[in-house]
């Protein structure tokens, strides 16, 4: 995936998951949103604090880029908030998403190829930049994709996120 490819693909996390959770009905949306299915460690909203998480240190770690010989970025050691009381609203929790999406994707489009083809630290393994970005980018996607499994597992019925 090139750099513009994946900075495409962050941009529009909160917006295609954001049509998932709106397209949820009914009385009970917030206790399905954070019910943790017997099948998920996380509940919905909990695998999107933990998106929201790792796009805020992915953006930080690529602004450091220019500025450090090899930043690192450790995906075991993101902490987001998992009780109810600590995500917010259902607004707040895309707001944020939003938002750190947003910075990630500004860092990542304001890094040059050579940037992006120094070395970085992902979890211990030193790889080049560029393969550290698109392989935190598919994991975002992969937890927003859990996330909408763990919807439809707490009784919900949202779209796929890779619909179109």
């Amino acid at each position: 995936m090139s750099m513009a490819d994946a900075a495409v693909t962050v941009k529009s996390l909160p917006r295609r998951y954001g049509e998932i959770v709106s397209g949820i009905s009914g009385d009970d949306d917030w206790n399905r949103l954070v019910r943790v299915p017997d099948t998920a460690d996380r509940s919905a909203l909990g695998w999107t604090a933990h998106t929201t998480a790792l796009l805020t240190a992915l953006g930080t770690m690529v602004a450091q880029i220019p500025l450090q010989a090899r930043p690192t970025l450790d995906t075991g050691t993101l902490n987001p908030p998992s009780t109810q009381a600590r995500l917010g609203s259902i607004p707040e929790v895309l707001a944020e998403l939003k938002s750190a999406s947003a910075r990630a994707a500004e860092a990542i489009e304001a890094r040059s190829h050579d940037e992006v083809d120094r070395e970085c630290i992902l979890n211990g393994e030193t790889m080049r930049a560029y393969d550290a970005i698109n392989e935190v980018t598919k994991q975002c996607v992969a937890q927003l994709t859990t996330a909408t499994d763990a919807l439809a597992a707490a009784g919900a019925e949202p779209s796929g996120l890779n619909d179109d």
